[in-house]
């Protein structure tokens, strides 16, 4: 260590001793064979790079003079050193639980604002608060949802991991996981910001409770509640009704997800007593090309498949209740083939508009 006076060089040793003192009751506590990077904050500065892999076990089986001899180290990098672990006894030693990175929240609000946690910065984010945010979501049973299913917009998420399962980055650590390829600033953002959210919603929940929580997202709890209601009031909707209730909710996903362009589109297609337009006419009325609207169908399909994978099934349950009571409305049967095809099919079927409907048994 470079010159300091002996009375310095004391007290950073009292110090030093002292922390060891309180270590001496947590030394069974596994959370010390974490490296001394797992407890560091963004905010932390000084410390001796050299200490940074060794677990605090190792650390606490150096005596002070060994820590102040190795190279590269001085008053500022001991001090510093000294700081982080006294802050970590003090995590130990809290009966608190770890709390998650600062966001504003309003009591009106079952989640907290979105623009403040969209605000996280990967460079800010822990080893520690990573290792929290995966086990709040191992606890829950998310490991097989994909990734898209749980965020609050896909327009923030890339689309090569809409699909991506939970389970596949509770396997990695923080610095693994910055380590992978195409996995730069914005990409994990993405992924932090949706297990940031989720760790909030579900860090409070109790796990010992005989319920457990199953997350959907609002829109299909919203559908399916209203869809049994029909079928087991033997009701089959007007046109107008399933609209209300079914593709309105449905649409203001999709702007949520897609954006107004893919909102104004299908929106297009699916308006009751209104005959679909042509791709020609679609490419006009958007200034764009007719490939371009081919692709712009096909992306509120995945926005649809991560969503509500089985909103076929669920849907579908509304003809088989028109086919037992041999009730029929055309219209309503051309908005649901229409809702079903453009949504939930790789290739787009859609019904045309009849002028005069007969009553039929939809097969």
């Amino acid at each position: 260590m470079p010159y300091i006076s002996i009375a310095e060089f004391k007290r950073l040793e009292s110090r030093y001793h002292t922390i060891l003192e309180r270590f001496q009751p947590l030394i069974d506590d596994p959370c010390l064979e974490n490296s001394l990077a797992y407890w560091v904050l963004h905010t932390d500065r000084n410390l001796p790079k050299v200490f940074l892999r060794h677990s605090i076990c190792d650390l606490l089986s150096f005596d002070f003079e060994e820590l102040s001899q190795k190279r590269g180290i001085g008053k500022k990098k001991i001090d510093g050193l000294l700081s982080l672990l006294e802050r970590t006894l003090q995590e130990l030693e809290s009966p608190t639980r770890i709390r998650p990175l600062k966001i504003s929240a309003t009591s009106s609000h079952i989640l907290p604002n979105f623009e403040a946690i969209h605000s996280i910065k990967p460079s800010e984010v822990t080893e520690r608060q990573w290792r929290s945010w995966q086990q709040t979501l191992h606890n829950h049973y998310l490991t097989h949802e994909p990734i898209g299913r749980l965020a609050f917009s896909l327009q923030n998420i890339p689309l090569d991991i809409w699909n991506t399962p939970v389970d596949t980055y509770l396997q990695y650590s923080l610095l693994e996981i910055k380590g992978l390829k195409k996995y730069g600033p914005k990409r994990l953002q993405s992924i932090f910001l949706i297990f940031n959210s989720l760790h909030i919603f579900l860090e409070k929940s109790l796990l010992d409770y005989h319920l457990a929580i199953c997350l959907r997202p609002r829109f299909i709890v919203q559908i399916k509640h209203w869809i049994r209601n029909q079928v087991e009031n033997n009701l089959f909707p007007t046109p107008e009704d399933f609209h209300s209730k079914v593709i309105t909710l449905i649409l203001n996903q999709i702007q949520h997800d897609g954006g107004e362009m893919l909102y104004e589109l299908l929106k297009s297609y699916l308006t009751p007593y209104q005959a679909p337009p042509s791709v020609i006419e679609q490419a006009e009325k958007l200034s764009v090309a007719r490939t371009r609207i081919y692709q712009l169908l096909g992306k509120c399909s995945s926005i649809m498949k991560v969503r509500w994978s089985d909103g076929p099934e669920m849907i579908n349950s509304l003809l088989k209740n028109q086919q037992t009571l041999n009730k029929d409305s055309a219209e309503t049967i051309r908005l649901i083939d229409n809702t079903l095809s453009l949504l939930f099919s790789d290739k787009i079927s859609l019904v045309p508009l009849m002028e005069h409907p007969s009553p039929s048994v939809h097969p």
